[in-house]
């Protein structure tokens, strides 16, 4: 009976040890490719929120994009332009409008830049207008002070 109780000791205790082997402690754990894989699925799995038909999911979808954007300048997000056009087209949230047009400015792809454009014209809400079209101004300080203010409420 106490040889089966060590023996069984002995095997939970190997099984622990094996399972708390450090991989971040070895040398060719590439975490950059870790880094751009999470990123990948987090901008898929926000696209999928942002053609969602709930409101608050998009919102909130487009918050952590622009965390995203904001935190990691050199990942494109190229997959979420269309995604955040139609939501700066047609999200009936002028804040959220507002956050998908500084996305859009901050990827810089031609299509994102011109809905921009485009909303600075036609956008129904002033605030979403007035903002959008003083993105393309040489003078931005009033745009980084109010898109300062819309994203801190």
């Amino acid at each position: 009976m106490k040889t089966l109780m060590s023996l069984t000791a002995l095997a939970i205790m190997t099984v622990l040890a094996a399972a708390g082997k450090n991989v971040y402690a070895d040398e060719s754990y590439d975490y950059k490719l870790i880094k751009v894989k999470t990123l990948e699925r987090a901008e898929q799995n926000l696209i999928r929120a942002l053609k969602s038909n709930s409101l608050a999911l998009q919102s909130s979808a487009v918050e952590v994009l622009f965390d995203i954007k904001r935190s990691y300048a050199d990942f494109t997000l190229m997959k979420g332009v269309v995604p955040l056009m139609k939501v700066l087209r047609t999200h009936p949230d002028q804040n959220t409008r507002i956050l998908a047009a500084l996305i859009l400015y901050d990827i810089q792809d031609g299509r994102g830049l011109w809905a921009i454009k485009e909303a600075s014209k036609f956008d129904g809400h002033p605030t979403v207008r007035h903002i959008c079209g003083s993105i393309f101004r040489p003078d931005k300080s009033y745009f980084t002070e109010v898109a300062t203010l819309s994203c801190s409420q």
